[in-house]
């Protein structure tokens, strides 16, 4: 009696066709890198039917490929899958995600990973108080989110006036002069740097600031008396007005 409810026990379980088996990632991909994977089918039975490997990032899902494959029943088959992060491919794909592969109504996922397109930027201490004409050094570090070097281009700004750099192997250094008629302020330098896919667009890219003070610089004295005559003896009165490099009023203390 055992023995039959074993038979029916086993009788309930449905049968496995294939067996997938997704090769695991790295842990972490930045935009415009490859991704390689190997996915591993084995057939109990004779079967023919499409494979379909899917990439999922955040709830959205893009097919990598559909092929159609026949086994024969206990066949073994490798398949690479290997195919670039590009723009092109994933569009505007990011976060946490997935591959898996469905075939002959079985199905393997692999383990998940990051898909970033930041660029973390370390550079140096550049705050501080300048002069008008001035030189800014500005120079740092860039690294994608798998912590390989950055390579592409650094955009440095303030106010209205920009310039760019090169990053190479994953350095910057950019000398900024600042304008001879610049306002005395606080200004933010704003850091950007980006790399871009063979088409011009831009894959993977970070952002950093810093400030800094533009000093008032003493460029005109104006005296004036208040008489054009004096009599010997008598005070004499006059005021003096000073004027910064924008030809501003100086109400502070100022270099000159």
């Amino acid at each position: 009696m055992r023995v039959i409810a074993v038979l029916i026990f086993l009788a309930l379980i449905p049968a496995v066709s294939a067996e997938l088996i997704i090769s695991q990632p790295s842990a972490v991909y930045s935009i415009g890198d490859n991704l390689e994977v190997k996915l591993t089918i084995v057939s109990s039975e004779q079967a023919t039917d499409f494979l379909d490997v899917i990439l999922e990032c955040d709830g959205r899902s893009i097919s990598l490929m559909k092929n159609a494959l026949s086994l024969r029943e206990g066949e073994e088959r490798e398949i690479g899958i290997n195919f670039s992060l590009s723009q092109v491919i994933i569009n505007d794909l990011k976060g946490t995600c997935t591959i898996s592969a469905e075939f002959n109504e079985e199905s393997s996922t692999s383990h998940p990973f990051i898909l970033s397109g930041d660029i973390d930027i370390e550079a140096n201490n550049f705050e501080g108080r300048y002069n008008p004409e001035e030189v800014v050094q500005i120079s740092g570090t860039a690294k994608r989110a798998t912590g390989m070097p950055a390579k592409g281009l650094v955009e440095i700004s303030i106010g209205n006036k920009s310039l760019l750099g090169i990053v190479n192997n994953g350095a910057f250094s950019v000398n900024m002069t600042l304008p001879k008629n610049i306002a005395p302020s606080e200004y933010t330098i704003n850091l950007k740097i980006y790399e871009k896919d063979d088409s011009g667009i831009i894959t993977n890219q970070g952002e950093t600031s810093q400030k800094i003070i533009v000093l008032a610089i003493l460029s005109n004295l104006e005296i004036k008396a208040d008489s054009t005559s004096v009599r010997p003896g008598n005070p004499f009165t006059f005021f003096i007005s000073a004027y910064d490099q924008v030809g501003n009023s100086i109400s502070q203390d100022a270099r000159y």
